[in-house]
């Protein structure tokens, strides 16, 4: 993406694509949902009139202070909004979430994997760099644990439930540190490395074969991957003060607010099958890119050796 296509896209007015109808007499997810677009997508989830609305959050004291906010600014009944603990930090604290969502929820209807973090200190959380853990592993993890449930629901209601996976422009700009790396030996080779943009890159390489390998036509589940874009969100408050700034300076001059953000997360959860194991962007499936480099390209071989397209008809 060049940079004037950037900004174009910051600045695109983007809609709303839920409605009360896609919330009414349903349960939603939503991880990191005590600030930022996570908050913003609950507050939205909550004003359309959903049943059920879990706030996963690390924090249970940030989580009720979140759950009163909204519930002060939209009016919702004071059992739609349920604070449930779990840190991306722990894999167990992952796998006793999706427990318990199996086990107290009897339908899900999406998640909204929004929970991430960016580091630039080099701390470890299960093993790896907290940035790896928190924005991929993690992440995944989830994914796994939550997709019976979501299965399940399908087939008892029949219904296609949502699994939203919140990737990043930025991990295009990882190529470079990509490149670098020890394909044998990945996440032994990342310290003193811009962690976040290589995070996005690899959890979107794995979203993709994620996506494959639990097929739409197997589990009955639309799995996609959401950029939200640029968006003035305290995502930067673990950086350090210099990157901090700098930062702060981008996403004040072309910045979205976290609730224009907020909805290319809900434009996941009004999708199905036909986006499933794409690339959300904009409040769209993402086509640009691929269909312009396969025309390029498509069109370098045609000329090369007029006919070999040929073998592409349906004919």
């Amino acid at each position: 993406m060049s940079f004037l296509h950037f900004i174009r896209a910051q600045y695109k007015t983007l809609p709303m694509t839920l409605g009360p109808a896609d919330c009414q007499e349903r349960t939603f997810i939503v991880t990191g949902a005590n600030s930022g677009l996570g908050y913003e997508c609950a507050k939205h989830l909550a004003r359309l009139g959903s049943s059920r609305v879990i706030l996963g959050v690390r924090s249970r004291e940030k989580g009720e202070a979140a759950k009163k906010a909204i519930e002060t600014d939209t009016g919702c009944d004071t059992n739609i909004l349920q604070v449930w603990e779990v840190d991306l930090g722990s894999y167990e604290s992952v796998a006793a979430f999706a427990q318990r969502a199996g086990e107290e929820l009897h339908r899900i209807d999406g998640i909204i994997e929004n929970a991430g973090t960016a580091e630039t200190s080099w701390v470890e959380k299960e093993g790896n760099e907290t940035t790896m853990t928190v924005n991929l592993f993690s992440t995944l993890l989830m994914a796994l644990l939550m997709l019976p449930h979501l299965h399940k629901s399908a087939k008892q209601f029949g219904i296609v439930p949502q699994l939203v996976i919140i990737g990043s422009g930025l991990a295009f700009q990882a190529k470079p540190i990509w490149e670098t790396l020890d394909i044998g030996n990945i996440f032994e080779d990342l310290r003193d490395r811009k962690n976040y943009p290589l995070s996005k890159l690899l959890l979107t390489f794995a979203y993709f074969e994620f996506a494959r390998r639990a097929a739409f036509s197997r589990t009955g589940v639309t799995i996609t991957m959401v950029n939200p874009g640029a968006c003035k969100t305290n995502l930067p408050r673990h950086l350090n003060s210099i990157v901090r700034l700098q930062v702060g300076v981008v996403l004040s001059l072309i910045g979205r607010s976290a609730e224009i953000g907020s909805r290319t997360l809900l434009h996941g959860l009004t999708v199905g099958e036909e986006a499933h194991g794409r690339y959300l962007s904009e409040c769209e499936i993402s086509e640009e890119w691929q269909v312009r480099v396969w025309e390029d390209v498509s069109a370098t071989l045609e000329k090369a050796c007029p006919g070999c397209l040929d073998v592409m008809s349906n004919e």
